[in-house]
């Protein structure tokens, strides 16, 4: 077991037990199942993780082998809605304190030695409130330690005028008006801290850190700067499964540029319609994910689930919305990777990808026939220098941690 982790999760068990109580609140897609499920497997032997489920992966969970506890968060999917215009009204009042008092009452009955996090925003509070140490799973681009800055999501009312600016103004325009939406943003935890007698803290991205902050990327990919003794990068987490019953062999032509197209568990396949076009004929289109079947093309090929990992060395380009974990599969086997982002955290991620050469953002009201060109330009980049650069960066990465 890695060093860290050790030092993270193992704090001596109470109540009896042999090993110390974990308790995991993930945000309710998959892609934050996943990793804090490989989080959880370097650790096992030693510290006992019980996930928390919603009714849509409850039998998913089960089938995974891990103890779990139903747990009732805010809906993702009408988070993912208000995140695609930037609203955070979901935030309200209300519903933090339903999830703050429902993840105490959790707490207070399974009784755990630490509780981790991973995109849970109330969970620091109810941590705090029960006595508990928090641990806590973050982005790196949703660090307080961020060192280029978070770019004005084109989302964003203001990306219209902003974008017209001289890049100096409009980096401090940007810092200036994320600083006053981060205050705005926290009202409501405020209020929720002052009414349970919790301290206080500055801005929502304090709610996002624990008592121990674990930042899941890569250093050059997203760097940090004058980070406390509390928040350690703990590099890149993602399915690196190998294995699978299933052949891939009937996906990929040997005669074409293979595309992987991964629509992942927040998929918005309107934005990928452009496929369907005649420009990508000479191209084999391998599309998964949900809502995998809405396209259809004599040149695409669709399933809902395939081990990426097993295509991914036999295509030229992954295509998707730039989520965290698709990025970082396609770089781990020097894959380019082109997105349409959904909402502003895809485009954060996009932002560095696009900044160290390693992809590209796709406009899908452009013309097919220009979306083409630029793919298939994509294609014939994979394995180049920078791709080679962090795809070995990534694996060392991944070394170091494991030899702990």
């Amino acid at each position: 077991m890695n060093s860290l982790l050790r030092d993270v999760f193992v704090k001596g068990p109470s109540n009896g037990r042999r090993k110390p109580r974990v308790l995991v609140f993930a945000f309710d897609f998959l892609s934050h199942y996943t990793r804090c499920m490989l989080l959880a497997s370097w650790c096992k032997d030693e510290v006992e993780f019980i996930f928390g489920h919603s009714k849509r992966y409850e039998a998913w969970l089960k089938t995974q082998g891990w103890p779990t506890f139903a747990y009732d968060d805010t809906d993702a999917e009408v988070i993912l809605e208000y995140s695609t215009r930037m609203d955070f009204r979901w935030m309200s009042d209300v519903e933090l304190e339903r999830v703050f008092t429902l993840q105490v009452a959790i707490i207070k009955e399974y009784k755990p030695d630490v509780v981790l996090g991973d995109a849970s925003m109330t969970l620091n509070m109810a941590a705090e409130y029960c006595g508990v140490p928090c641990v806590k799973l973050v982005n790196g681009y949703m660090s307080k330690y961020y060192a280029p800055g978070r770019p004005l999501p084109t989302v964003h009312p203001a990306y219209a005028l902003l974008s017209k600016l001289p890049g100096g103004v409009q980096r401090w325009l940007t810092h200036v008006g994320e600083q006053i939406v981060l205050r705005w943003t926290h009202a409501p935890f405020k209020r929720v801290r002052k009414k349970y007698g919790l301290r206080e803290r500055a801005s929502f991205l304090d709610e996002l850190e624990g008592e121990t902050t674990l930042i899941c990327d890569l250093p050059s990919l997203f760097p940090q700067h004058n980070l406390p003794p509390s928040v350690h990068v703990l590099g890149p987490l993602f399915y690196r499964e190998t294995q699978s019953d299933e052949s891939v062999d009937d996906f990929v032509a040997n005669d074409r540029l293979n595309i992987l197209v991964s629509l992942g568990s927040t998929g918005d396949v309107d934005q990928f319609r452009w496929l369907c076009d005649d420009a990508f004929s000479d191209c084999r289109v391998i599309m998964t994910g949900r809502n995998h079947s809405a396209l259809r093309a004599p040149h695409i090929r669709s399933r809902r689930f395939v081990n990426h990992n097993l295509l991914l060395p036999q295509v030229d380009c992954l295509i998707c919305h730039g989520g965290n974990g698709s990025i970082y599969q396609a770089l781990w086997h020097g894959v380019p990777v082109l997105a349409c982002p959904n909402f502003f955290e895809q485009e954060y991620n996009m932002e560095r990808v696009c900044s160290l050469h390693l992809g590209d953002v796709l406009d899908p009201k452009q013309a097919a026939s220009h979306i083409a060109l630029r793919v298939k330009m994509w294609c014939e980049k994979k394995n180049n220098e920078d791709l080679r650069r962090i795809r070995k960066e990534i694996q060392d990465s991944l070394d170091r941690f494991e030899r702990g």
